[in-house]
């Protein structure tokens, strides 16, 4: 048989994890301490999707997910790395208002996914074979504000948590009309 472990620093999705799998093991905790503690070896599969790209140091995380496998292992993940967009960087510079700068200061240059090439480089020295590629997807949201309601799902989930609703509410202000402005509503009602 197969046994899964699922590890994740947030409750709700581990009580859904739970509900919807009860026979697996969910664990709570941190990726990057878990890996950094020298997760025991022997896992057949380490897989991890739109989570990594939220850790800093992957010059060291990803080795240390790598000595977590098995011999012939393999190390599955999937990242964004859309941080030099119109809507990430316009996001960066909304952050520098002095009104929540402040509060935001760890967010503001945070960019920690690397080119394919540098994951090759920290990769390479540790598995029998890598295989790396980048694929651009075109997200087509629609609604008055598809581009804000899109990333508050994602880039702005720190941003919400970082800041009292009216601060929130205030940053949104702020970013949505230049968020709209770089992604206009297009004719049909769609955003690009």
């Amino acid at each position: 048989g197969c046994e899964l472990t699922g590890l994740d620093n947030d409750p709700a999705m581990l009580a859904k994890a739970r509900g919807d799998h009860p026979g697996e093991r969910w664990i709570t905790g941190d990726i990057a301490a878990w890996a950094g503690e020298g997760a025991p070896p022997g896992y057949d599969l380490v897989f991890t999707n739109a989570a990594l790209h939220w850790l800093p140091d992957h010059a060291s995380l990803f080795p240390a997910l790598l000595r977590a496998l098995a011999p012939g292992g393999v190390l599955a993940c999937q990242m964004p790395r859309n941080f030099a967009a119109p809507s990430h960087r316009l996001l960066r510079e909304t952050m520098q208002d002095a009104r929540w700068r402040e509060r935001l200061a760890g967010f503001a240059d945070w960019e920690p996914v690397a080119e394919p090439s540098t994951h090759f480089d920290w990769l390479r020295p540790h598995a029998s074979a890598v295989d790396i590629w980048e694929t651009e997807y075109l997200q087509v949201p629609e609604g008055e504000n598809a581009g804000l309601e899109w990333i508050k799902g994602s880039a702005l989930v720190p941003v919400r948590d970082a800041l009292d609703a009216g601060s929130y509410a205030a940053f949104n202000a702020r970013y949505g009309p230049a968020l709209r402005a770089a992604y206009p509503r297009r004719g049909d009602g769609t955003t690009q």
